[in-house]
């Protein structure tokens, strides 16, 4: 019974002011690592209504008899955001930190929901046993998919000339082109804030790393899921960013911003940004770059650029959104 109800919870929930368990996965070995360096399991969360969610009091569980067994801080989830939430078992709910669950997921198979402060169960899982990095749960929410979230996973490294000298560009490949396991990992945005504005928009911070170091920083972003290339209407980046950048969709130059010619290791921005505009999406149509899309083992590379090293604050936030020509109902299955 727990089942049919999760699973029919689970289709209709785009349809409520509600949000819904996107994707988690319960093995996690060589993947995204936490604040400590673990490799902990992980849960993502995605609101598919047009308004921002006040998850204030909202659970998550992985007993159908314990509906409040996590229970989330002061947070806000907008509108088309996706937030990823440790399963580690290390129970931390503080707003605006990385957040942990006080449980871990099983491999074995079990139970996944999330509920409301009124204890309904808005959507979930009572998913299969699960193979080791490999992660499960839907793999479409309607007419838009997000490829890329300003809250994604992501790796980073502010490179060095013996970095240049070693991997040249070959880092703005693919999954399975370039292998950046050493490198920071975290969730977007990255960057930087010496004063006030950015605090709140930096999941990676650089300050120690690049600060009166080097203008600029590399970003891997690694795209979830199976693609559909043909399906795929139009390609939207969002950025928000300070100062500049420039965008690779599998090694090929999506779209830049104050990015100077030629573009090296440790260039700057053309230009500076204002604080007031950095805040701010920018929408970039880049559906000329749609057949750069795999199937598979899609990355963004993003290389970020400061105006100056020693600029007061950095900024690199982006989104990658895919309009779908033919939208499918979600499907429930392993990534």
């Amino acid at each position: 019974m727990l089942r049919e109800l999760l699973i029919g919870l689970l289709i209709t929930a785009p349809l409520c002011a509600s949000p819904i368990i996107t994707e988690f996965l319960a093995s996690n070995s060589t993947g995204l690592t936490d604040e400590d360096g673990d490799s902990s399991d992980w849960i993502e969360i995605y609101n598919p209504t047009s308004s921002a969610i006040d998850l204030t009091g909202w659970h998550l569980t992985d007993d159908a008899t314990n509906l409040t067994k996590w229970t989330f801080p002061t947070t806000t989830l907008l509108s088309g955001q996706h937030l990823l939430i440790f399963a580690s078992g290390k129970n931390r709910a503080i707003s605006g930190s990385e957040l942990h669950t006080n449980f871990s997921l099983s491999a074995n198979g079990e139970d996944l929901a999330i509920t409301s402060p009124a204890l309904l169960t808005t959507s979930g899982f009572t998913f299969p046993p699960q193979a080791r990095d490999i992660s499960y749960g839907l793999t479409a929410t309607g007419n838009e998919i997000t490829l890329v979230s300003q809250s994604s996973p992501a790796r980073i490294l502010i490179p060095s000339l013996t970095d240049d000298q070693t991997i040249g560009i070959t880092w703005r490949g693919g999954t399975t082109d370039f292998d950046d396991s050493s490198w920071q990992s975290g969730l977007l945005g990255v960057g930087f804030e010496r004063t006030l504005g950015f605090e709140n928009e930096i999941g990676i911070d650089v300050e120690d790393s690049a600060w009166g170091i080097n203008s600029s920083v590399y970003l891997r972003i690694p795209i979830a899921g199976i693609i559909d290339p043909t399906n795929v209407a139009s390609l939207t980046l969002r950025m928000k960013y300070d100062d500049g950048f420039a965008a690779f969709l599998n090694g090929n130059y999506l779209e830049g911003a104050n990015n100077p010619t030629p573009l090296l290791w440790n260039s700057d921005s053309t230009s500076g940004v204002s604080d007031a505009q950095a805040l701010q999406f920018q929408d970039f149509d880049v559906s000329a770059s749609i057949p750069s899309l795999m199937e598979s083992g899609n990355t963004l590379a993003i290389h970020g650029l400061n105006q100056f090293s020693n600029s007061g604050d950095l900024l690199i936030r982006p989104e990658l959104i895919a309009t779908l020509i033919n939208p499918a109902p979600p499907v429930v299955g392993y990534f």
